[in-house]
């Protein structure tokens, strides 16, 4: 096994009489490791099974779970508990305690209905009670309509025969049905805002006591529930994720009938392990099976125009520890295919260098860092939580690092004569090299302090332009490798070999011809004459190459002769895009700095105006 490539993937078949089939389940889910592919139900004499009959009783209790879960939101930061402590709970009284905490929320919900509908009520009832009027001669007329609601002016455009009562905003108008829709229109030309009467009878403030008075006894019921509630979560939240956790895995056993193909004396279950795996889950299933077979995968070398579609493994990374937290980021753009090169521990190497050379500052890193502490603290009980943190940690510890040969911090230059003095001590670190520096070929100078915004900017976009020529290259020879593989040295070579003639041979003439002009020696002068020569006649033959991949190997017929070409063009886009890796740093830090030009300055004169009591 290789941390390059996904782990190799063995297919287990495992078959028995119909009776084992309850112990070869629960062996699978035990294992934790297996992978099972479901069933067609087409084999002969086989067809789909059924879920065991104690699927619908746990289901019915993870629905409980999932709801309580749902409602009291227990913290997920928190470790896992042992699964037999797990067990022993679920076997006890704790689905009967599951049952009374969905009861009492569902009591708050319901409390908290009612409590928003005599809300409602009260607000009429306010309204109306400064009206003196009982509240059963609010409604049920057979010829008068009453508008009742909120008029902040008087009014004197009603009819007479109507009667109004008023009191501050308050106001009823007691009209007949004949009169009603010119009532309703002066009221409504003079704003007033209409509410429901309401019901009831007797006296409009002794409602308004009753209404009242059950508000508050509702809202005192729901707080000691919901402080019930919160007690219990934060005794037995992690408890309920266990309790979750393991019903989920029952209820996937107990449905998993419907995955293998079974008769009336027989099953057959099918699936992918890990080689790792192997032995033991071998020695597992042959203490409940009556047959265990296992085979290596061994993936067919068709070619590109094979239409059968090929039954692939799953995808298990086998990375070193320290690549694992790249594995979100190989997860986010989707998995390799089985045999083919895992781009993660490249990624290792890769993904903090890039991030460190764009975002290169001692206090970026350090906040960064700072970040990924706080994302283990809150998440890190969760894999993805902890992968996550050190993700960030490790692109933190980067940009402290650039920023450190940058000699960059905050936005601030260290040794410029324009930074704060809280940093210009920082300066020790560098003076003592007397910016040292040191040539390399190809034109490359290393210097220390590394000052990417002064005097070594055009030293950083030649690292920028060389870094894609060599991750590129590193690209295609991972894509060669993986196509010779699978269609061999052929393939390999005219469908990603020839890319890399083409990039190295057009990055070579380009070297040489713009480097010669700086030149007068005579024997560097041939030698670049050299590389310019060979690099076009790479690049011309990687072309052909490269369009005759086209045509023969990718199914593009006589237009891969104009398409091959046209890529070579995009070749070149691609490579010159690395300048980002030089252009977003350096934008970064001018704005940064810009930032600090115009505000750092005005903010500390007036936090010290604040420290003396000054008005800023």
């Amino acid at each position: 096994m290789s941390v390059f490539t996904p782990a190799i993937m063995h297919r287990i078949t495992v078959a028995g009489t119909i009776s084992q089939l309850d112990g070869v389940l629960a062996t699978t889910g035990r294992l934790k490791c297996i992978h099972l592919v479901d069933s067609k139900g087409d084999d002969e004499g086989f067809s789909l099974g059924t879920p065991h009959e104690d699927a619908d009783t746990t289901s019915s209790l993870l629905t409980k779970v999932r709801a309580v879960v749902s409602r009291i939101a227990p913290d997920t930061n928190q470790p896992a508990l042992a699964i037999s402590q797990v067990k022993k709970n679920l076997d006890g009284d704790f689905s009967k305690e599951v049952d009374t905490i969905l009861k009492k929320a569902n009591k708050v919900e319901d409390d908290s209905s009612e409590i928003e509908k005599l809300e409602e009520e009260l607000g009429g009832l306010e309204l109306v009670s400064p009206l003196g009027l009982d509240l059963e001669l609010l409604q049920k007329y057979d010829s008068l309509v009453v508008n009742i609601g909120k008029l902040s002016s008087g009014i004197s455009e009603i009819p007479s025969t109507a009667m109004v009562f008023s009191a501050g905003e308050s106001i009823a108008v007691f009209s007949r049905k004949e009169e009603a829709s010119a009532v309703h229109e002066v009221l409504n030309s003079n704003s007033f805002e209409e509410v429901t009467a309401p019901e009831g009878s007797g006296s409009c403030k002794d409602r308004v006591k009753i209404v009242r008075g059950r508000i508050e006894e509702l809202r005192d019921r729901v707080a000691k529930s919901e402080k019930y509630l919160s007690n219990w979560a934060g005794n037995n939240g992690q408890m309920l994720l266990g309790v979750m956790e393991e019903l989920e895995r029952q209820l996937e056993i107990l449905q998993a009938p419907v995955r293998i193909s079974t008769s009336n004396h027989a099953f057959l279950l099918d699936g992918w392990i890990t080689e790792d795996d192997c032995k033991r889950v071998d020695e597992a299933f042959t203490k409940v099976a009556t047959f265990v077979e296992i085979e290596k995968y061994t993936p067919s070398h068709g070619h590109h125009d094979d239409d059968e579609e090929e039954e692939l493994p799953p995808i298990a990374f086998t990375n070193l520890d320290a690549a694992k937290p790249y594995e979100l980021l190989t997860d986010l753009v989707g998995r390799p295919r089985y045999g083919r090169i895992d781009p993660t521990v490249f990624m290792m190497f890769t993904y903090p260098l890039f991030f460190g050379l764009m975002l290169g500052d001692m206090g970026y890193g350090l906040a960064t860092i700072i970040l990924a502490g706080w994302v283990m603290k809150n998440f890190g009980n969760s894999a993805e939580g902890a992968l996550a943190a050190r993700l960030l940690k490790y692109i933190g510890i980067s940009c402290l690092i650039f920023g450190f040969l940058y000699a960059e911090i905050f936005g601030f230059e260290i040794g410029s004569g324009h930074e704060p003095s809280w940093i210009a001590w920082m300066a020790v670190f560098y003076d003592w090299a007397h910016h040292a520096s040191i040539t390399l070929p190809f034109n490359v100078e290393l210097a220390y302090p590394f000052h990417r915004v002064g005097g070594n900017m055009s030293d950083l976009i030649l690292i920028s332009l060389y870094l894609g020529i060599t991750h590129l290259t590193v690209g295609y020879l991972i894509g060669m490798r993986d196509v010779v593989k699978e269609h061999g040295w052929a393939a390999g070579f005219f469908e990603k070999g020839c890319w890399i003639m083409v990039l190295l041979g057009g990055s070579a003439a380009a070297y040489g011809f713009m480097v010669s002009e700086d030149h007068t020696g005579s024997s560097h002068l041939e030698f670049l004459d050299l590389m310019v020569l060979s690099g076009v006649t790479t690049l011309v033959v990687g072309v052909v190459c490269a369009s005759w991949g086209l045509v023969k190997y990718e199914g593009f017929g006589p237009a891969g002769w104009m398409i091959g070409p046209l890529e070579t063009v995009s070749l070149l886009s691609n490579t010159l895009s690395y300048i980002r890796l030089f252009a977003i740093g350096v934008v970064g830090v001018k704005i940064a700095q810009a930032g600090n030009n115009l505000g750092y300055h005005n903010m500390v004169v007036n936090i010290e105006k604040l420290i003396v009591g000054e008005e800023i």
